[in-house]
C-alpha cells in the first residue's frame, strides 16, 4: 500500500458520546431559534383567529392575511410585540 491510497471508511455504529456541554449548547440554541422563529408566527396566527368574521365584523377586517398582520403589528406596535 503506497502513501497516496486512501484507507476504506469503516462504519462505527456506536461513536464516542459527546460531552454534556455540547448537548446543553445544542439544546439551548435550538430552543432560542425556535422561539425567535415561531413566536412571531404564533402571535399573527392568534390575532387572525380572534378577529371577528361574518356579520360580527360588519365589513371591518383588521388583518387580511399573515403578511398584512406582520406589517400592521410592526408598524403600529413595533417589533417588541412580535
Amino acid at each position: 500500500m503506497s502513501g497516496t491510497e486512501k484507507k476504506p471508511y469503516v462504519y462505527n455504529p456506536s461513536p464516542a458520546p459527546l460531552p454534556l456541554w455540547k448537548y446543553v449548547v445544542a439544546g439551548g440554541s435550538a430552543g432560542v431559534v425556535e422561539i425567535l422563529c415561531m413566536y412571531p408566527l404564533d402571535v399573527c396566527k392568534t390575532r387572525l383567529q380572534l378577529q371577528p368574521t361574518g356579520k360580527a365584523a360588519e365589513g371591518v377586517v383588521q388583518y387580511k392575511g399573515l403578511i398584512d398582520a406582520f406589517s400592521k403589528i410592526i408598524r403600529n406596535e413595533g417589533c417588541a410585540e412580535l
